[in-house]
Order: structure tokens, then C-alpha cells, then sequence
């Protein structure tokens, strides 16, 4: 691993890149008055590090070739970018100084990190915290720090002092679990070239305002990640000062959000400022919102005049959530285009085009009229929806722990009320959603299971009724094509089982 300080020198100072086509390769090829044997080669010696001493005084001989950077550069791209790469670019910095300079940056561009290597490159990143030490020209090469595989390697303090030194490059930065907590928020907020931020692994609480107001100087931030770990909770003022007013400043960027943690229903009204930009936005592991809070909060952004909402992920864990308490999302959202939803929160009134309009009392009571009616009432939907793919999953939940009044996520639906491959089927033909074309859904729900002459017919229903689905949306997305002019979605039409 090219991670440490006396790797990268000795690589520095090692020859240039010299290609030389040896003379007897090409009497080996050419010969074909039979095989030559090995003492007829003539080898370099352990010795010789050039291939000609001409080469020393200035002379190039004539059948050697210099590659320019250009050229380096072109091949170097042929590395994937993976952490089994990181070995092949260390490998090809040790070749020669031109090697070094063009495969440097691509190998501190973005560092596997893992434990063993994690000392050697703290090490050369920022060699001492003395401030009259020399700062390594390395540190500015760093765009990508991923220290999601550390556990219990570094400390608290060490995090925050390497992203002081990286801050003027660092681009993404994904934290580690243990090692991360509110004195690392100071140099987090200077990194003003951070575009992906990624704390859902901290393991600390922290507080969301305080989170919010050392972020809102990070005008070029994309995508952010609240940490699983958050609450709503603000330190004693001797841990911090600011005003209500500054975790209200906008990120103008911000397209991408994560929403987790222990957040209460009033801490999703700290994140309206930032709704104006948001094209995705996912909320998952949040086990203090109720249906309401997530209500008022999407309701917020579908009116915000330059609403850009086109992907939308709600799953679990979220036990305040009933089995049908999601069924309004498409009514609030007609404009999405993605939506990625777990079943336990939806029933088969979610695809519907006719919604039922239950009457409640308790508002006619302190409205003081009468009810018009003693039953429920239809009407359909006023709209189609834009949604273009749609993705089911399941929670399998392990606790059986629910709020009181609730219907535990854990307790199966009735089958009447479980969304099936004929809802969504009945949903497209009579064009509330028109626009589907991909259907994708765990195996958790039990739709792919194979049916066979043992089978029984309602196993062999829904399995006819996939097929139904898979070949409608298939032949509307080919109409999109040869019909309207459309571009398609291709071979991910249809109806697919994801493992």
C-alpha cells in the first residue's frame, strides 16, 4: 500500500519510464531454424537499473520509447476504481518518477481504508500536529474519505484533525461508527468542497439542530445522510450558541436527503428550508414518526412552488406506522416518478383509482353539523400520477413492540387488504397508473413463488396475474416507443422478483 511517507519517496526518486524493445526478443520471434535455447539469450544483469548505459550521459538509443503523461494517463484509466485496485496503482508508482506523478493522484484520490493500513496513512496525510511541521502536498489529492470499515481504529480527535487537514479538497466524506462525535463538526464545517456527507454509521447521538448548523456552510453539499444515532435534543449553551435563525439558512444544493434516527414529529419542520432543492428524499429508521408528522411534511414540499420531489423512499423500521397508513402518498405526491415503499405501511387502496371517504364524527361534533350520511363514501381519484417505477418491500421485523393504538407491523394483514399484482394491474388499465412501466418486488412478499400442477388456485391466480401485469407493462412501454415517440424504458419493462 502506497500509504506511507518512505514508499511514496522511494518511488519518487526512481528512475523515468523507459520502454526498450530488447534486440533478442525479436531474433526469438524471427528464428526458424528451430527453438533457441536459454544460454543463447542474453540477459541484463542484477546490476544494470538502465537498459543502456547511454541512457546516463543524455543519449537515447534508438530503440527505446519515453511515454508522455498523456499516454500514462490513458492507461491508468483502464484501472477500475475498486479497493482491489488500490494494490495494482501502488504497484505501478514504484515503475519510475513519471509513473509516480500520473498514478499518485488516482491512488490517494480515493483511499480503501481498513484498519491495518489506517496508521500509515494518517501518517502521511498528516504527519504531526505540530503546526510548524510541513503539511503533506498529499493531503490536497484526497476527494473521497471512506472510513465506514473502521470500528474501533482512531479515536474522536484524530478524525477531526484529518479532516482539518483535508479540507480544502475533500469531496465526500463517509463516517466512521465510534470515532465520530460533535468535536469533529468544527472541521467538518470548513470542508466548503464537501458534495456527499454520510453519518447514518456514527453511533453518537447527536443533536439534529447542532448537526443542521454546522452544515449550512457547505454551500456545494448534494447528499446528506442524517445519523441513525440523531435526536432532537440541544446541548446545555455551554456546548453550543447559535440562534433558532441559523439551522433555518438554506443549502442550495442539496438534492439528495436521508432522514433516520430518534427525530420527534416537530424536528421534520427544521428541514422545510431545504425542501426547495430536493429531487430525492428517503426517511427510514425512524421510530418516533407518526403518520401525521410524515403527512404534513410531504404535504409542505408537494406545495412548494418549485417542488422537484421525483424519488421518494419510505421503509422500515418505523413501528408508529399502521398497515395502511401510507395509502394517501401518490394523492400528496402525484409527481413522482420513483417510489420505493415497504408493503407493511400500504394496502391495496394504495392503487386504487376510487378512494374511500370515511366519515368522522368527532368532526361533525366540533363543527356542530350533522352527518350527511351513515356510511362511506367512493370518489376517484381526480388525477393520474406520474410514477414511473415502483419497488415493494417487506419488513420482517423481529420485535413485537407498538405504540399503543396501533396495529403492530408485525401482525399480518388481512388478505383483502394486501396489495397484489391485480391492484396494480387495475391501477394501469384504467390509467390512474398509466405511466407505470417497472415493477420491482422483494421476494419477502411471496409473489414469486412458483406454480405448479400441486399448487392451489390462488398461488395459480396470482401467478397468472403477474404474468398479466409483467406483458401489459412490456406492451405499453413498446407503444411509448413505436407510438409516441418516446424513449422507454427498454428490457426493464415489466414486473421482476428482486432476491
Amino acid at each position: 500500500m502506497a500509504l506511507d511517507v518512505q514508499s511514496n519517496w522511494n518511488a519518487a526518486m526512481d528512475k523515468p519510464s523507459i520502454i526498450v524493445a530488447n534486440s533478442f526478443c525479436s531474433k526469438l520471434m524471427n528464428d526458424t531454424t528451430g527453438r533457441r535455447q536459454p544460454s543463447d539469450i542474453t540477459l541484463p544483469s542484477d546490476g544494470d537499473d538502465m537498459p543502456s548505459k547511454s541512457l546516463l550521459s543524455g543519449a537515447t538509443p534508438p530503440d527505446s520509447i519515453h511515454l508522455p503523461p498523456e499516454v500514462l494517463a490513458q492507461i491508468l484509466s483502464y484501472i477500475p476504481t475498486s479497493p482491489l485496485s488500490q494494490s495494482i496503482l501502488y504497484a505501478a508508482s514504484l515503475v519510475s518518477r513519471s509513473w509516480y506523478a500520473a498514478t499518485v493522484k488516482r491512488l490517494y484520490c480515493r483511499p480503501h481504508i481498513t484498519g491495518k493500513n489506517f496508521k500509515y496513512f494518517v501518517n502521511t496525510v498528516c504527519p504531526s500536529i505540530n503546526a510548524h511541521v510541513r503539511k503533506s502536498e498529499l493531503a490536497d489529492m484526497v476527494k473521497t474519505l471512506d472510513m465506514r470499515n473502521l470500528v474501533h481504529d482512531g479515536s474522536k480527535s484524530l478524525t477531526a484533525r484529518l479532516l482539518s487537514r483535508l479540507k480544502r479538497s475533500l469531496e465526500e466524506f463517509m463516517a466512521p461508527q465510534s470515532s465520530f462525535a460533535v468535536n469533529c463538526l468544527a472541521a467538518l464545517s470548513k470542508c466548503h468542497a464537501l458534495r456527499h456527507l454520510d453519518l447514518s454509521f456514527v453511533s453518537e447521538s447527536i443533536p439534529l439542530p447542532t448537526l443542521l448548523n454546522s452544515t449550512r456552510h457547505l454551500m456545494n453539499l448534494e447528499t446528506l445522510h442524517i445519523p441513525r444515532s440523531s435526536t432532537s435534543d440541544t446541548f446545555s449553551s455551554r456546548h453550543h450558541s447559535f440562534n433558532q435563525t441559523d439551522i433555518t439558512a438554506p443549502l442550495p444544493r442539496l438534492s439528495n436527503l436521508h432522514i433516520s434516527g430518534g427525530l420527534k414529529d416537530t424536528s421534520l419542520t427544521d428541514f422545510k428550508p431545504v425542501i426547495d432543492t430536493l429531487t430525492h428524499l428517503t426517511i427510514s429508521n425512524s421510530t418516533n414518526l407518526t403518520e401525521e408528522s410524515i403527512f404534513s411534511f410531504l404535504t409542505h414540499i408537494s406545495e412548494t412552488p418549485a417542488n422537484r420531489l421525483t424519488y421518494l423512499k419510505i421503509t422500515y423500521q418505523m413501528p408508529r406506522l399502521n398497515h395502511h397508513a401510507l395509502d394517501w402518498i401518490l394523492d400528496v405526491l402525484p409527481n413522482l416518478h420513483h417510489l420505493f415503499i415497504a408493503t407493511d405501511f400500504i394496502s391495496s387502496e394504495f392503487a386504487s383509482s376510487r378512494i374511500v371517504v370515511v366519515l368522522d364524527d368527532d368532526l361533525h361534533q366540533q363543527q356542530n353539523t350533522p352527518p350527511t350520511s351513515t356510511t362511506p363514501s367512493q370518489k376517484r381519484r381526480s388525477h393520474p400520477c406520474s410514477l414511473q417505477t415502483l419497488e415493494l418491500d417487506k419488513w420482517q421485523a423481529e420485535s413485537k413492540s407498538t405504540a399503543p393504538g396501533r396495529l403492530p407491523p408485525w401482525q399480518p394483514q388481512q388478505p383483502s387488504f394486501r396489495l397484489t399484482a391485480n391492484d396494480l394491474f387495475t391501477a394501469v388499465a384504467e390509467g390512474y397508473l398509466s405511466n407505470l412501466r417497472t415493477v420491482k418486488v422483494s421476494d419477502r412478499l411471496g409473489w414469486g413463488a412458483a406454480a405448479d400442477s400441486s399448487s392451489s388456485s390462488s398461488s395459480q391466480q396470482r401467478h397468472e396475474d403477474m404474468q398479466d401485469l409483467h406483458e401489459l407493462l412490456e406492451t405499453l412501454d413498446r407503444e411509448d416507443v413505436e407510438e409516441k415517440g418516446l424513449e422507454g424504458v427498454g428490457d426493464a419493462a415489466g414486473l421482476w422478483v428482486v432476491h
